[in-house]
Formats: C-alpha cells, sequence, structure tokens
C-alpha cells in the first residue's frame, strides 16, 4: 500500500524564503525535515482519480491573496495565521469532491497557518512570540498552486505541482512589484518589519498590490487595502 499524500499551499518564492528562514533559526535542527509549509491536507490516498480532480479543481483558478493575520502560540511553537477567503473556498471544494476518501482530521475545518516552530520549551516559544510580535505587521503574499508531497516517514519528497493560473504582468509591473516599498509608502511599515519585509518582497496588508486596467498601461499596478 502506497504512503499518502500531503498537500501544500504553493506560496510565493519571496514569503517561502522569508518563512524559511525562520523555521531554520527556530526549529530544533534534529526534527527539521521540512521547508516551512500551509497544509491543506495531511492524508490523501495516492490514486489516479486524486491527480485528476486536483488537475480538474485548479485549472483556471487564478492565483489569489492570502494574508498573515497574527502570530499565533503551539504550545511547545509559533506560528503564522493565514486567512483568505479564496482559499477557504478552495480547500472546502476540494473537501467536498474528497470527501469519502478524507480522514477524519482532513474532513475538519482548518486553521490555516504557517508554523516556523515547534517542539521546543514553552518557555522558548514565548520568547520567540514576543520577539515576533514586537515588530509584526499583517501582510500578504500571493497562493500560486498546490503541491502534493510523498510523505517518507519524516521527510517528504515532492510529487505533483498543480500551479494555478498567473496574471500576465508587463515590464512597468515588474519594476513596482520589484520595489514594493517606496519612500512614499515607508510610514505604513515601521522599522526594522519594513526591512525586513522588503529582503523578502513581501507586502503589508494596507499596501497589498492589485492589477487595473486602462488605456495607456494595460496592466497598471496600485496599492490597495487588503479587506
Amino acid at each position: 500500500m502506497n504512503q499518502p499524500l500531503v498537500a501544500t499551499l504553493a506560496i510565493a518564492s519571496a514569503a517561502q524564503a522569508y518563512f524559511d528562514d525562520l523555521r531554520r533559526e527556530n526549529f530544533p535542527k534534529e526534527r527539521n525535515y521540512l521547508n516551512a509549509h500551509l497544509t491543506l491536507f495531511n492524508a490523501l490516498p495516492d490514486e489516479p482519480w486524486i491527480f485528476d480532480k486536483m488537475q480538474m479543481l485548479t485549472t483556471g483558478q487564478a492565483v489569489f491573496d492570502v494574508k498573515v493575520d497574527q502570530i499565533v502560540s503551539l504550545g511547545g511553537g509559533t506560528a503564522f495565521k493565514v486567512i483568505s477567503p479564496e482559499l477557504s473556498v478552495l480547500h472546502r471544494n476540494l473537501q467536498t469532491h474528497f470527501q469519502e476518501s478524507l480522514t477524519n482530521q482532513d474532513k475538519q475545518k482548518r486553521n490555516f497557518h504557517i508554523t516556523v516552530q515547534n517542539k521546543v520549551e514553552g518557555s522558548n516559544a514565548k520568547d520567540l512570540q514576543a520577539e515576533l510580535r514586537s515588530t509584526f505587521e499583517p501582510f500578504c503574499f500571493t497562493a500560486e498552486g498546490i503541491h502534493l508531497w510523498r510523505y517518507l516517514g519524516g521527510p517528504w519528497a515532492v510529487y505533483q505541482d498543480f500551479p494555478l493560473q498567473q496574471l500576465a504582468l508587463g515590464k512597468f509591473n515588474q519594476t513596482c512589484i520589484s520595489n514594493p516599498f517606496s519612500s512614499e509608502h515607508k510610514e505604513h511599515c515601521p522599522q526594522p518589519v519594513a526591512t525586513t519585509l522588503r529582503q523578502h518582497l513581501l507586502f503589508p496588508a494596507d499596501q497589498f498590490l492589485s492589477v487595473k486596467a486602462d488605456n495607456h498601461f494595460p496592466y497598471r499596478t496600485s496599492f490597495r487595502p487588503y479587506n
């Protein structure tokens, strides 16, 4: 019998690097088999129809925004809470199609999060949470698809990716996105948060980029609040 498959959200590379760095710094090295991840399902059956359904349900689905809302305690660890209406809808849709094959755990409503520390003493976890909260501002990044992983009894091996549809961005947008914290927006993101987020190209929640078409710039970017 094949090992079950794990499904995680594929996220923007800058966000992935940011959470990976925190996990490497704060997770016990002997227990850190994995990169940072946002789990959608813990144990999907390794059956051909799972891949077919996943492909069908992600085809035509556009990339979307998710918001890192707060830092949460795991008792002996620390995580970032992630919220997004689009993510909740996508997850419920997948649950509906996989319902008969899901474990009891995977049938439950999921509180989406990305763990950067676990299996440590409670006092160590509280210290990290206090450090992170002292400069934390909610921020946003892009969900880009779904990864399926094969569980190897500790580590995971990537098995298949299901990318979401990317927006076509021209050179004008790439310039804007590469410098999301221009001088006129610095007041919205205090130091050292602004430095950290600029290094990883993450966006504060009140400055997330949206795309608006007009006659002069087919893909003009502007800052908009995340609601």
